[in-house]
C-alpha cells in the first residue's frame, strides 16, 4: 500500500485558503494535482504514513486519494488495487457530495447518495473509511481512504443533514447544528439536562438548536433576544436565560458553576474572543467548546495558527479548527 495522494473537501470559495494553508504547512513537500469546486488534491513528494495529518483548518474532512473512478462497478476493484492486502475492504463506506451549499444538502440528494453507498461493496473490518466524493451526474467520483480512528468528523464528509428551520431568528443555528454532527455530539438525548453558556447570543439561533436539544442554556448579551427563543421549553422543561450584560462582565466572582458546554458566535476579532475565553474557561471548567473565529482580513487568515497554539493552552483536548458549510469568513474551534 503506497499513499502519495491528499485529498481536502472544503467550502465554495476557500480553495485558495486551503492550497495556501498546505504550503505554508509543509512547503514544497505538496503539489497540487486537481481541483474542482470545494475539492483540492495533492501529490507527496514521498510515500506518506497512513497516520499523516496535515492538520488543515479550511477543510471540512481530508483522507489518501485514491484517484477517480468513472462508475460505481470499478470502486472494489480500485479500493483493491490501491490499498492491498493492508488495506482489505473498508470498515465502512461514506458517500457524499462534492458540492455542499451554505444552508446544507437538500434530503432529495442525500437519499440518491444512500442509494449509490447501498451498491457498493461489501465493507470489511480493518481501520480505514472508504470515501466516495460524488460530483456533477457526468462526472466520475473521487475514491478516498482515511483512518477511522483519529480526528476526523463523525458525519458523512463533515456535512450535517441539516436545514435551517424557519422559525430561527438566525443562521447561528446552522453553525451549531453543523459543529455538532461535525463532533458526533448531535446524539438524541446526548445533552439532555447539562447547561451551556453561550457568549454573544443574541438574536439566538444558537440557544434555539441547543434548548431544543435539552439544555439549559445561560445566554449572555447585552443586545436583546429574539421572544420566540426566551418562551420556547426544551425536552426535559430545558429554557433559555438570558442574562443582558456585557460579556467582559462576566468574571470569577459573577459566575463559578462548571458548565458543560461553551459556545461563542461573537462578532468580534479572533484575539478579542480568545481573552474572554481564557478568562472565563478556569471559571466555567467546560469539557467541549463550539466557538467562531471570525477572519475578517488577511491578517488574520495569517494569524490563524497563533490563534490555534493560543487556544491549545486553554481548551480542553483534543482542540479541531474546521471551516464548516455555514462558515463564510470564519473557522469553528471544536475541543473537547
Amino acid at each position: 500500500m503506497e499513499l502519495s495522494f491528499v485529498y481536502a473537501v472544503c467550502r465554495k470559495g476557500s480553495e485558495p485558503f486551503l492550497k495556501a494553508e498546505m504550503a505554508q504547512r509543509h512547503g514544497d513537500r505538496f503539489v497540487p494535482a486537481f481541483m474542482r469546486p470545494q475539492l483540492v488534491t495533492w501529490k507527496a513528494s514521498a510515500p506518506l504514513p497512513g497516520d499523516f495529518c496535515p492538520g488543515f483548518s479550511f477543510a471540512r474532512n481530508w483522507g489518501f486519494s485514491l484517484g477517480l473512478v468513472p462508475e460505481l462497478g470499478a470502486i472494489g476493484k480500485r479500493w483493491s488495487e490501491r490499498m492491498g492486502d493492508a488495506g482489505g475492504g473498508p470498515a465502512r463506506w461514506d458517500v457524499y457530495p462534492r458540492q455542499v451549499p451554505d444552508e446544507g444538502v437538500a434530503s432529495e440528494v442525500w437519499a440518491d447518495l444512500m442509494q449509490m453507498r447501498d451498491q457498493l461493496p461489501v465493507v470489511g473490518d480493518n481501520p480505514w473509511i472508504g470515501e466516495v466524493i460524488a460530483g456533477a451526474p457526468d462526472e466520475p467520483m473521487l475514491l478516498g481512504a482515511r483512518p477511522l480512528a483519529g480526528l476526523g468528523p463523525v458525519s458523512l464528509g463533515g456535512i450535517a443533514r441539516v436545514t435551517l428551520p424557519p422559525d430561527s431568528p438566525s443562521r447561528a443555528w446552522l453553525k451549531v447544528e453543523q459543529a455538532l454532527a461535525w463532533a458526533g455530539w448531535d446524539q438524541e438525548a446526548f445533552w439532555l439536562g447539562k447547561t451551556a453558556l453561550e457568549l454573544g447570543s443574541a438574536p439566538g439561533g444558537i440557544s434555539l438548536a441547543l434548548v431544543r436539544r435539552g439544555l439549559q442554556v445561560e445566554a449572555i448579551d447585552p443586545a436583546p433576544m429574539h421572544p420566540s427563543v426566551l418562551v420556547e421549553t426544551g425536552p426535559g422543561g430545558a429554557k433559555v436565560h438570558h442574562r443582558q450584560q456585557p460579556i467582559g462582565s462576566l468574571n470569577r466572582e459573577s459566575w463559578v458553576r462548571p458548565v458543560d458546554l461553551l459556545v461563542s458566535d461573537m462578532n468580534l476579532a479572533p484575539p478579542a474572543v480568545i481573552r474572554y475565553l481564557e478568562r472565563l474557561q478556569p471559571c466555567v471548567r467546560a469539557p467541549r467548546w463550539i466557538v467562531t473565529l471570525k477572519l475578517n482580513d488577511a491578517m488574520m487568515v495569517s494569524r490563524l495558527p497563533d490563534f490555534r497554539e493560543r487556544l491549545g493552552r486553554t481548551a480542553p483536548a483534543p482542540l479541531r479548527v474546521v471551516q464548516l458549510a455555514a462558515n463564510r469568513q470564519e473557522v469553528t474551534v471544536i475541543a473537547g
